[in-house]
């Protein structure tokens, strides 16, 4: 059989503000984690519908550029943006999120990028030659120079370390990708 114990009036009363202050820091503590997962959630669910765009988006130009070291561009951006898009999956169900799983890759009516004011892809679509060659590689430029800023701009909010390594390799990919954009862009503007 337990004692009884017996407290004096002060003692219940600091028993009670010991048991309300425990009550808040485990409240805070959910609540700033349910805030964290809920960044790292945000961060994911966009960042892979951008992926999916992005492998639709170099698709295009595998299919249709006939400039041969564009293609490789197209492919190498394709094949990175697949692992990355992966990786994004990957994690997302370890966060226990259900990831956007609307993989359009042939669908040509899907904007790319829309937040970043670019262009339909089905204007891609309809252009030819030099001319789609030009507009793909302006458009994929400014794709991956605002993804850039936007990465580096919310990496410091996320909070899953594995997040942070996947987010850390995907900008490094997204670097080479603009910097061998920016390398061929000079043969579409003459």
């Amino acid at each position: 059989m337990l004692p009884i114990l017996r407290f004096s009036c002060y003692q219940k009363r600091l028993l009670g503000i010991g048991i309300l202050v425990f009550l808040i820091s485990v409240s805070s503590f959910s609540q700033a984690n349910t805030i964290i997962k809920t960044t790292d959630s945000s961060f994911l669910v966009k960042n892979i519908a951008d992926n999916i765009n992005e492998l639709a988006f170099s698709q295009i130009a595998r299919n249709k550029a006939e400039d041969i070291q564009l293609k490789n561009i197209a492919e190498q951006i394709f094949v990175d943006h697949t692992e990355i898009l992966s990786d994004l999956k990957r994690i997302a169900k370890k966060i226990i999120i259900s990831p956007p799983d609307n993989d359009n890759t042939g669908d040509t009516k899907t904007p790319a990028h829309t937040e970043h004011g670019s262009i339909k892809m089905q204007d891609l679509e309809n252009a030819s030659g030099r001319d789609f060659e030009k507009l793909w590689v302006a458009q994929a430029i400014a794709m991956h120079e605002s993804k850039l800023t936007e990465i580096e701009n919310s990496a410091g909010q996320l909070s899953d370390a594995e997040l942070k390594a996947i987010v850390n390799k995907a900008l490094s990919k997204i670097r080479v990708h603009r910097d061998m954009l920016r390398r061929i862009k000079y043969k579409y503007e003459k």
